[in-house]
């Protein structure tokens, strides 16, 4: 299996800072700061202009702060000032699948958050996240190592909400 280095595969874009809107208007587009790396609970949008891009196909990473490594995808929309957006460069855009490359980075986050640099803020290291080895496999082998994880990432939620309802059911009593 060949094994290519992240900063072979992909370019960093940081996010900037915007003026926050709580709701939509015909001018604005998502916001997307780091609590949306997690869920769509609290959507937030901006008009301001000149803002970085990330698509469906880029990958999100926080970059600053007590979350520093946490992962999103599957996300499009305007950045905030601490992510960084991951573009896969032209060569690797058909060859490696973003859902790959996110579940990669999240398997990574602890080790990206060990070696982050700065006493009071966490920042992450580029070189260190740039030298990280990505194994290049057939496309079918990504999706079937997508396609497991998401069956294991939808019984722990599972499990998780049997656990809440047991907690509740035992507090009843």
């Amino acid at each position: 299996m060949k094994k290519v280095k992240l900063g072979e595969v992909v370019t960093l874009k940081k996010g900037k800072k915007a003026t926050i809107l709580n709701e939509q208007t015909p001018l604005s587009q998502r916001y997307i700061q780091i609590d949306d790396l997690r869920n769509d609970n609290n959507l937030k949008f901006t008009e301001s202009l000149n803002m970085t891009e990330a698509l469906l196909d880029d990958i999100l990473i926080a970059w600053d702060g007590a979350n520093a490594g946490t992962i999103g995808y599957g996300l499009s929309g305007a950045v905030g000032s601490t992510i960084m957006v991951l573009k896969k460069n032209e060569q690797y855009k058909d060859k490696i699948i973003s859902d790959y490359l996110g579940v990669f980075l999240e398997s990574k986050s602890q080790y990206l958050r060990y070696h982050s640099t700065g006493a009071t803020i966490p920042h992450l290291n580029k070189n260190i996240l740039l030298d990280l080895k990505l194994e290049l496999l057939r496309i079918e082998e990504q999706e079937n190592i997508i396609c497991i994880l998401n069956v294991i990432k939808r019984l722990i939620t599972k499990r998780k909400c049997q656990l809440e309802e047991l907690n509740l059911l035992v507090k009843s009593r």
